[in-house]
């Protein structure tokens, strides 16, 4: 048989299979966390100070005009204020809230706010408090690097670093990690403080994830997995921008964040590319796991939710204002996956899995024609249109859906797979109706897939050719449309589709059949041949009507 020959055989057994592949990517279970709804909002007193700490039953917030806020996990009240200027970032453990000034550490009780304890510095922090099973570890400006007894602020030991430590000490077993400004890692004796081992990079290194190895990136554009013996790099992966914040990690991945506005995971053991995702923002710290998915915050409005699988979008959620800091992920036990986030004008908002979405008329229509947002610039702050009308409005995350036909996945609360999210009325909150929190929740947005390093498969980038036949001539068969809404007033789906229409995009209702509960019109745009070209249409919509969208497939 001739060489081409086997070749080509080669490629028609390959394409059902790669055909096969993406049709299990795109039929995905729903996630054990979304859809998300609203726990409760407090407002703060003022601005928070510092990223919100959590021990037992309550949460704490340093604020800005000088006092720390106590605030029970379960309903948001407000158990207790105690006046306490913060600088730096705080800690908790062992029953107390560390807190630092620019010459003292103080320790105060969780349970009332009063002060157990304050001893003097000599000079300013200069990275994260750190509590660890009784120990606490201070990072001072002078270069100086302190271990107290947390429960008495008695020093233990007391030794100079070379540099200056600006990220927080990673401590595991007997062993503490140090980053420095110099490029330097140090490891130390948590007991003495003597130094073990000390590796060099050609930036100062993030935050150290300390397991059987240590995880940590840097700012040479590189993240390495090293081992915890001696500080020998075991594999090393490049990125376009310098790592931010602290790894994640499973047993098979471990996923990162760098500044060139990507999400990586990598083989946990080899290195090895597993997939990469451009974010939308420029993200603030590293992954979190929250339930079955990672979270990331960047700069603005916006929380990401992903699959670890192989960092498919499953949703994002939009916050009323700026997100002050990355968001805290916890587990209560009557709450289960909790989270939570701050906002830079000190609201506090705890989110938890929805119980019951209730579907809301045309008053929400508004909520999808928001102002165009240049995407190119990486601002994904859009506008706040909508924010004083209405009954008090909180947006559900749901899972993608299937693309296939086949029935939801259990845990679903559309109607049928094609079904688009909607805005559902929010529990009784205690501070005023804020309509400003609204979900964006386009497909499943493809990650760049390598199974090897270097070698990387992406999406095809060109745009496609909108159809100019009108709405109701579009084919029906094996292809995609775009659906950017699914809503329960035929009125507002039609004045969505005037919308699309207006900026040349062939759109149309989809009604549903007589006998669907609930009943959905669903606004969908054009019958692509592939599924390539639909996104391409897709992410048109996003960047001049800045909505949100996922591709579907037709009967």
């Amino acid at each position: 048989m001739c060489v081409s020959c086997v070749v080509l055989a080669a490629v028609l057994l390959a394409q059902p299979l790669a055909a096969a592949q993406s049709s299990d990517r795109d039929r995905r279970d729903p996630s054990t966390l979304l859809p998300l709804e609203e726990l409760w909002t407090t407002n703060l007193p003022a601005s928070p100070a510092a990223p919100p700490l959590h021990a037992d039953s309550r949460i704490y917030v340093p604020l800005r005009d000088g006092q720390i806020v106590a605030v029970a996990l379960l309903d948001g009240e407000v158990e207790w204020e105690a006046v306490q200027t913060v600088e730096g970032v705080p800690a908790i453990g062992g029953g107390l809230f560390y807190a630092a000034t620019s010459n003292s550490l103080r320790a105060l009780s969780l349970e009332t706010g009063a002060l157990v304890w304050q001893v003097s510095l000599p000079s300013r922090l200069s990275a994260p408090l750190v509590w660890n099973n009784g120990w606490l570890v201070v990072a001072l400006e002078s270069q100086a690097l302190l271990a107290l007894a947390a429960e008495t602020g008695e020093t233990i030991w007391n030794r100079a670093l070379g540099g200056v430590a600006h990220v927080r000490p990673a401590l595991a077993a007997d062993r503490m990690y140090v980053s420095l400004d110099n490029g330097g890692l140090l490891a130390l004796s948590l007991r003495s403080g003597q130094l073990l081992w000390e590796q060099q990079f050609d930036g100062p290194p993030t935050e150290v994830l300390p397991l059987d190895d240590l995880f940590v990136g840097a700012t040479d554009n590189h993240f390495y997995r090293l081992s915890s013996v001696d500080g020998s790099v075991k594999w090393r992966w490049r990125t376009g921008g310098d790592i931010i914040g602290r790894a994640a990690v499973d047993e098979e991945r471990v996923y990162f964040s760098s500044l060139d506005n990507v999400v990586w995971a990598l083989d946990r053991a080899s290195g090895n590319q597993r997939w990469r995702q451009t974010l939308a923002a420029r993200p603030t710290d590293g992954p979190a796991h929250a339930d079955d998915l990672l979270v990331l915050a960047g700069l603005g409005q916006t929380l990401s939710f992903h699959d670890p699988e192989d960092g498919m979008l499953y949703g994002r959620l939009r916050a009323p204002t700026e997100v002050a800091f990355p968001p805290l992920v916890l587990t209560e036990p009557t709450l289960g996956a909790v989270v939570l986030y701050v906002t830079g004008d000190g609201r506090l908002r705890a989110l938890v899995r929805g119980a019951t979405p209730f579907l809301v008329e045309a008053s929400v229509a508004p909520l999808f024609f928001k102002k165009p947002t240049a995407v190119a610039s990486g601002n994904d702050d859009g506008d706040e249109d909508g924010a004083e009308a209405g009954p008090a409005l909180i947006s559900t995350l749901l899972p993608p859906p299937t693309l296939d036909g086949s029935p939801a996945p259990a845990g679903l609360t559309a109607a049928d797979p094609s079904a688009l999210p909607t805005v559902v009325a929010g529990p009784a909150s205690s501070v005023a109706p804020d309509n400003s929190l609204f979900t964006d929740v386009p497909a499943p947005v493809q990650a760049t897939v390598a199974e090897s390093p270097r070698t990387e498969t992406t999406m095809p980038s060109s745009a496609a050719t909108v159809p100019s036949e009108p709405p109701q001539m579009a084919r029906r068969g094996t292809s995609f449309a775009v659906q950017v809404a699914a809503l329960t007033s035929r009125d507002s789906a039609d004045a969505m589709v005037a919308r699309l229409a207006a900026n040349d995009l062939p759109a149309y209702v989809f009604e549903p059949a007589a006998e669907d509960r609930p009943r959905l019109f669903r606004v969908r745009i054009g019958d692509y041949p592939d599924r390539a070209a639909a996104e391409a249409v897709g992410r048109r919509v996003e960047v001049t009507l800045a909505t949100e969208w996922y591709v579907v497939a037709l009967p």
